[in-house]
C-alpha cells in the first residue's frame, strides 16, 4: 500500500499537465480560436483601401498622402453595392485629420487638435456607422494635413464589416507585438515584486527596482506601438505623450542597473544618465513650447540621448570587463550578455525591415518585443544565479560565523580546534573530520578526529600517512593549483593518485575534500572530511577553503602553547614532568576517590658517579632512572621533584596489579644497570589527604635508602628522617 501510494505521487503531477494540456489543444483546434489562423471565412468584410480619386481623379495612394503641412485635399470613391447591417467604414489614419462626407452629407469629423507633442496623433482608429441604404453612395475625405511633416499624415486601412471583425482583423495583424507588450509589462512588475521580496538576500546591491522600472516603461512603449491599445481605449493625446516620453524616462533607470551589476559601481554614471535625461527632455520642451516645433521634427534629440545611453552603458560594460580581467575575477554577467545579444538583434531586424520594407509591410516592432523578452528570461535566470551565489555565501559567511564564535570559546587553541571539528562535523553532516599535521619523524599524523557516531577521538586514531608522494606529491600540488582537492568519486583519480585512491580504497571511502593547513607559505598538513554530502560538495569545499587561515593559525598557536607547556610542565632534561605538573594534576585532574597508588623514587649513588665519573654522567643516571618509571607508568605520570628524586601516581584497580607495576620498576632500573630507593602506598579505596600518603611513601623510600647504604655504600647526599 505504501509503494502504491509513492508511486501515485509521481504520477499525479504528470496527469495534472496532461489534463491542462488537452484543455489547450481542444481550445485550440475545435472552439472559434481557431477562426484565428482561418481567417473568420465566415464573417463579411470589405477592405475598401484601393480605387481613391482625388480632386481631380487622380488615383491617391492612401499612405503617401502628398501634400504639404498645412493643406487640404478631398478623396473621394463610391461604397460598394452589399453593404449589410450592423456595418461600419472602420478607419486606421495615422496624423492625420479629416472629416467624412456621404453624398453631401457629413457623417463623421476629426477635426485638428493640438497635444503636447505637436499635431502629431499616430494612428487613431475610427469607426463610421453604415446602413444598407448607403449601398453605391460617394464617400468623400476632407483632409487637413496639419502634421508638420510632409508626407507623415496617411492612412494606413479602410474595411468596411462590422466593428467585431474589424477589431478581430487588427488583432490578427498586430496581435502578436499586443501580446508580448503585456507579457514584457508583466515580467517588468514580477522584477519590482523580486526586487522587495529579495531585499535581505541582495547583498551585492544589483538595482533591480531599477531593472523592473526599465522593463515596465519599455513595455508599455511597446504596447502603444501596437496600436491596439488606442483602438480599445481611445486616449489619443494621453497615448501620443507617452509614446514620446517613456524612452527617454528609461534612460535613467537603466543606467542605474547596469552600473549595479558591474563589479566596481561607479555613482558618476546614474548621475550622467539623470542629468543627459533631464537635458534632453528640458531641450525638447523648450523647442515644443517656444518655437511650437513638432516633436516629430527634432528626433535627432531623441537619437541623441538614445546614442548617449548606448554608449555609456558599453562604456560601463567594458571598463568592468578590464576590471574584472586585472583582477582575474568572474563578472558574472554571462546570461546578461546573451540576452542584451538577442535584443539588439531583434533591434536591428526591426530597424532593417523598417527602413528597407517600409512601415506598411514592416512587422511593427514583434522582433524587437522577441528580443526584449529573450533578455528578460535571460536577466531572470542570471538574478536567479546571482541569488543562489549569494545565498551559498550567506549561507557560508553566517555559518563560519557561527563556527567561530563556537570556537573561539576554547580556553586553548587545542580545545578549539576540537570544537572546531566538532561543529563542521555536526553541521556539515560528513562522516569523518580530521586533521593531518606532518611531525618530525617525517610522516603525517592524525592530530584531530571527529566521528559521526562517536564525536571526538585520540590523537593518532587515523593510520599515519608515510607515503609521501600521496601527499606532497599529488595533494599539495592540487592546493597550489585550485586552493583545495575536492573527490567526488574515488574512481576519478585511479589513474592520476594511484597512491591515494589505494588508500581511499583501503578506508572504504569514496568521497572527500581537503584542504590545506600551513604555516607562511609551508603546507604543514590538510583538513580533510570523507563522505561529506553529494550534492554539496562545492559550498563545504568554500566553507573549508574560508577556515583554512583560522585552522593554520590555531595549530601554529596550538604548536607554541605545546612549547610552553613543555617550558612549564616538563622536565627538560628527562622528559618527564615536573612538580609544578604535579601540583596542577592533583588541583584539577587528579580524583582521589577512586583506587590509585603513589610511588617516591629516590636514585642512589648519584653523588658518587658525579664526584667520579662527571656530572654528564650522573645525568645519564637521572635519565635512566626516569625512563625506567616512564617506561611503566607514562611520561605524562612520572614527576621530578628534585635533582635526583621522583614521583608517580598510578591510577589502579587492585593492589595486586600496582605491586607487579612496582616489581617492572625495578626490573627496568636493574636492566639499565641503576639502583634507587623506593617507597609506595597504595590506596584501594582512594584518599583524599595527599600529605598522609605522601609522607608514607617518603618515609619508606628512605628506609629502602637506609638499608642500601648500611651494606657499606658511601654517598654524602645520605639522610635521615
Amino acid at each position: 500500500m505504501a509503494f502504491y501510494k509513492k508511486k501515485n505521487l509521481h504520477i499525479f503531477p504528470w496527469l495534472y499537465g496532461a489534463i491542462i494540456l488537452a484543455l489547450f489543444v481542444y481550445i485550440a483546434v475545435f472552439t472559434d480560436f481557431a477562426n484565428i489562423f482561418k481567417g473568420y471565412p465566415d464573417k463579411h468584410y470589405q477592405k475598401f483601401y484601393e480605387g481613391w480619386l482625388d480632386e481631380d481623379d487622380n488615383p491617391v495612394n492612401l499612405y503617401k498622402i502628398s501634400k504639404n503641412p498645412g493643406d487640404s485635399m478631398v478623396i473621394h470613391q463610391n461604397l460598394p453595392s452589399d453593404i449589410q447591417p450592423g456595418e461600419a467604414l472602420n478607419i486606421c489614419s495615422h496624423n492625420l485629420f479629416f472629416d467624412v462626407y456621404i453624398d453631401g452629407e457629413e457623417y463623421y469629423s476629426n477635426s485638428p487638435k493640438e497635444n503636447l507633442t505637436g499635431y502629431g496623433t499616430g494612428d487613431v482608429y475610427h469607426s463610421i456607422s453604415l446602413t444598407a441604404a448607403d449601398t453605391g453612395k460617394k464617400v468623400e475625405f476632407y483632409i487637413y494635413l496639419e502634421y508638420a511633416k510632409a508626407n507623415s499624415g496617411r492612412i494606413l486601412d479602410i474595411v468596411i464589416s462590422s466593428n467585431s471583425t474589424f477589431n478581430y482583423l487588427t488583432f490578427r495583424e498586430k496581435g502578436l507585438g499586443f501580446t508580448l507588450s503585456w507579457l514584457i509589462i508583466f515580467l517588468g512588475f514580477v522584477i519590482l515584486i523580486f526586487n522587495f521580496a529579495l531585499q535581505k538576500e541582495n547583498t551585492y546591491g544589483y538595482d533591480l527596482f531599477s531593472l523592473g522600472v526599465s522593463v515596465i516603461l519599455i513595455g508599455a512603449w511597446t504596447l502603444i506601438e501596437s496600436n491596439i491599445l488606442q483602438m480599445i481605449i481611445g486616449m489619443t493625446d494621453a497615448l501620443r505623450v507617452l509614446d514620446y516620453s517613456l524612452l527617454l524616462l528609461m534612460i535613467y533607470p537603466f543606467v542605474r542597473f547596469i552600473n549595479s551589476i558591474a563589479k566596481k559601481k561607479n555613482h558618476l554614471y546614474p548621475e550622467l544618465a539623470f542629468y543627459m535625461m533631464t537635458v534632453a527632455i528640458s531641450v525638447i520642451l523648450f523647442c515644443r513650447i517656444v518655437f511650437h516645433v513638432d516633436l516629430h521634427s527634432i528626433m535627432t534629440i531623441y537619437m541623441i540621448a538614445y546614442a548617449f545611453t548606448i554608449g555609456m552603458v558599453g562604456f560601463i560594460l567594458i571598463q568592468n570587463h578590464i576590471y574584472c580581467r586585472k583582477r582575474k575575477i568572474e563578472a558574472g554577467l554571462k546570461y546578461f550578455y546573451i540576452g542584451a545579444a538577442f535584443l539588439l538583434i531583434g533591434s536591428m531586424t526591426d530597424l532593417l525591415s523598417y527602413s528597407i520594407l517600409g512601415k506598411e509591410t514592416s512587422n511593427n516592432g514583434d522582433f524587437l518585443r522577441l528580443g526584449l523578452l529573450i533578455f528578460i528570461f535571460a536577466m531572470f535566470i542570471q538574478i536567479i544565479i546571482w541569488l543562489i551565489k549569494e545565498r551559498a555565501t550567506t549561507r557560508r559567511e553566517s555559518f563560519v560565523n557561527s563556527m567561530m564564535q563556537y570556537a573561539i570559546s576554547g580556553e586553548s587553541a587545542e580545545t578549539t580546534l576540537s570544537q572546531l571539528i566538532e561543529y563542521m562535523g555536526r553541521e556539515l553532516k560528513p562522516e569523518h573530520v580530521y586533521i593531518y599535521e606532518r611531525w618530525d619523524d617525517g610522516c603525517y599524523h592524525n592530530t584531530f578526529y571527529w566521528r559521526y557516531d562517536t564525536g571526538i577521538q585520540p590523537e593518532d586514531s587515523l593510520t599515519p600517512i608515510s607515503d609521501l608522494d600521496a601527499v606532497e606529491g599529488y595533494i599539495f600540488e592540487q592546493f597550489k593549483k585550485s586552493g583545495s582537492v575536492i573527490i567526488p568519486d574515488k574512481e576519478q583519480i585511479k589513474n592520476e593518485a594511484p597512491k591515494l585512491y589505494e588508500m581511499l580504497g583501503m578506508l572504504n571511502v569514496s568521497r572527500m575534500i581537503l584542504a590545506p593547513i600551513r604555516i607562511g607559505d609551508n603546507y604543514i598538513g590538510f583538513l580533510g572530511m570523507m563522505e561529506p554530502p553529494a550534492d554539496n560538495m562545492q559550498d563545504v569545499a568554500s566553507i573549508m577553503q574560508i577556515v583554512e587561515f583560522f585552522i593554520s593559525e590555531m595549530i601554529r598557536r596550538r604548536r607554541n602553547e605545546k612549547k610552553l607547556i613543555n617550558y612549564s610542565y616538563y622536565d627538560q632534561m628527562t622528559g618527564v614532568k615536573n612538580r609544578r605538573a604535579q601540583e596542577e594534576f592533583e588541583n584539577t585532574d587528579f580524583d582521589p576517590s577512586k583506587p590509585y597508588g603513589y610511588i617516591m623514587c629516590d636514585i642512589n649513588g648519584l653523588k658518587t658517579v658525579n664526584d667520579n665519573e662527571g656530572h654528564e654522567e650522573g645525568d645519564r643516571l637521572i635519565k635512566d632512572v626516569a625512563d625506567s618509571l616512564a617506561a611503566v607508568y607514562g611520561n605524562s605520570n612520572v614527576y621530578r621533584m628534585g635533582g635526583d628524586e621522583f614521583s608517580a601516581y598510578a591510577v589502579m584497580d587492585s593492589e595486586e596489579e600496582f605491586n607487579k607495576s612496582i616489581e617492572s620498576v625495578k626490573e627496568e632500573i636493574q636492566n639499565r644497570g641503576r639502583s634507587s630507593s623506593l617507597g609506595y602506598v597504595f590506596r584501594p579505596n582512594g584518599d583524599m589527604d595527599y600529605d598522609s600518603v605522601k609522607k608514607q611513601a617518603d618515609r619508606m623510600m628512605y628506609e629502602d635508602k637506609r638499608r642500601y647504604y648500611s651494606a657499606g655504600r658511601h654517598d654524602r647526599r645520605d639522610r635521615s628522617d
